[in-house]
C-alpha cells in the first residue's frame, strides 16, 4: 500500500466531509491518446488475470507508444487530502544563490508550540517582517502530511473519456445539479441534472477549453477512511463510500514525523492554487 498526496479545493473538501464525493477525476498525462487500455496479468495464486497498475498509452490504433501508471495509485492504496490551511509560524528570508535576491521563506511552528492545524476562523492582522509568530493562511500546495486531516483508500481506478461522465457518477463527484452554462449565461435545458453541474464544476476549474477537448481522464473511485470534522451526513452514509474511524485533531508524533511546512513562497501564496481538481 502507497500514500500519495492529492490537491482538492475548498468546494470538494466539503463534499467529501459530508459524504457526498466518492469520485474524482483527473486529465490522462501525456494528453492526445488515440485510446487507452490496462494491461492484465497473471496472478498465480489465484490462477485468475487480474488488472495491473500498468496502462498502455496508444497512439493510434494497435500502437502501443508507452506505458504509463495513475499517479494517483490503484485499489489498496491511500490518499492523503491537500487543501487549503491555515498553519502557525513565521517568515524569514533567504538569499537565493539562484535568483540573486532575497525570498520569504515559511517556518512551520505548529506542532513543535503544541498547535493544531487549522483550516476555518479570523486570521490576526500579521505581517511578514514581524518576528513574532501568528497564525497565517497556506495555499494547499504547501501544506505537509501532518496537517492533512483527510485519508481517502482508492477502491478502483478506469481511464474513459470526460464527457463519459453519467448522472450517478456526476453525483459522485459531489457536484450539485444545475443547468449548463453556456457564454456565461444560463441556458434552461429542462430540468437541472448533475451532470451538467459536473460540466460548470469542471469548467470553473479547469477552464472552457478543457471541457471542450474532451480528455482522457484517471477517474479514481475511493472511499473516505478518515477525516477531521466530518459532518453528520457523512456519518450516517458510511455505508456509501465512508468510514468513521476519526482520529484525533491534533496529528500524532508519527503523523508530524512525516512532514513538515517550511517552504519558500511562491506567488501561488497569495492566489488561489491553480494545482487543485474537482
Amino acid at each position: 500500500m502507497r500514500e500519495l498526496p492529492i490537491l482538492f479545493s475548498g468546494a470538494m473538501v466539503r463534499a467529501l466531509l459530508d459524504g457526498r464525493k466518492t469520485q474524482t477525476r483527473r486529465v490522462v498525462k501525456p494528453s492526445g491518446a488515440h485510446h487507452i487500455f490496462q494491461f492484465r496479468g497473471k496472478d498465480e495464486a489465484r490462477s485468475a488475470d487480474e488488472p495491473t497498475g500498468e496502462w498502455a498509452w496508444c497512439s493510434a490504433a494497435h500502437v502501443v507508444s508507452d506505458h504509463i501508471r495513475c499517479r494517483y495509485g490503484k485499489p489498496g492504496d491511500r490518499l492523503w487530502v491537500r487543501e487549503t490551511f491555515i498553519a502557525f509560524g513565521r517568515w524569514e528570508t533567504r538569499f537565493s544563490e539562484k535568483k540573486g535576491r532575497d525570498e520569504w521563506h515559511f517556518m512551520d511552528m505548529t506542532l513543535e508550540t503544541g498547535q493544531a492545524y487549522r483550516f476555518d476562523g479570523a486570521l490576526p492582522n500579521a505581517k511578514r517582517a514581524g518576528a513574532a509568530p501568528a497564525w497565517w493562511r497556506r495555499p494547499s500546495i504547501h501544506m505537509p502530511r501532518a496537517a492533512s486531516r483527510i485519508t481517502l483508500e482508492v477502491t478502483g481506478v478506469r481511464v474513459e473519456r470526460l464527457d463519459q461522465i453519467t448522472e450517478d457518477d456526476a453525483r459522485a463527484e459531489g457536484a450539485a445539479p444545475a443547468w449548463l452554462d453556456v457564454d456565461g449565461e444560463t441556458v434552461n435545458l429542462g430540468q437541472p441534472t448533475y451532470r451538467q453541474g459536473f460540466a460548470r464544476l469542471w469548467r470553473d476549474i479547469n477552464g472552457d477549453e478543457s471541457w471542450d477537448a474532451n480528455p482522457w481522464v484517471w477517474v479514481v473511485e475511493f472511499m473516505v477512511c478518515a477525516a477531521i470534522g466530518q459532518t453528520a451526513n457523512a456519518d450516517e452514509s458510511a455505508g456509501s463510500g465512508t468510514r468513521t474511524d476519526i482520529p484525533a485533531v491534533r496529528p500524532s508524533d508519527d503523523t508530524a514525523s512525516l512532514g513538515t511546512g517550511n517552504d519558500i513562497l511562491h506567488l501561488a501564496d497569495d492566489r488561489e492554487d491553480r494545482g487543485e481538481r474537482a
